[in-house]
């Protein structure tokens, strides 16, 4: 994938829709008004169970990097514990 992209578009909303097979998963940017809009639909993405299970570990990995690597408080507290029980 390209790291490249010019003038992303960044979501802030998203939706999750359940289908027969698939999981709906939609982005979106928010009503700025405060009309209580539906947000408006940027990307939208049918995935399987099992791929939505495994993105959802992804993503709370990524997030988990981000708060460490950019020191930007997400309220991610992992209590790290090795097979020997030590911290």
């Amino acid at each position: 994938m390209s790291e490249n992209i010019v003038n992303p578009i960044f979501a802030d909303a998203h939706r999750i829709f359940l289908v027969e097979n698939a999981i709906n998963i939609q982005f979106g940017l928010s009503d700025k008004d405060g009309e209580d809009k539906e947000p408006e639909v940027i990307g939208n993405v049918f995935v399987t169970p099992e791929l939505a299970l495994q993105l959802a570990g992804s993503i709370l990995m990524a997030c988990t990097e981000y708060q460490d690597k950019y020191k930007h408080d997400l309220g991610l507290k992992l209590d790290i514990k090795t097979d020997s029980g030590e911290k």
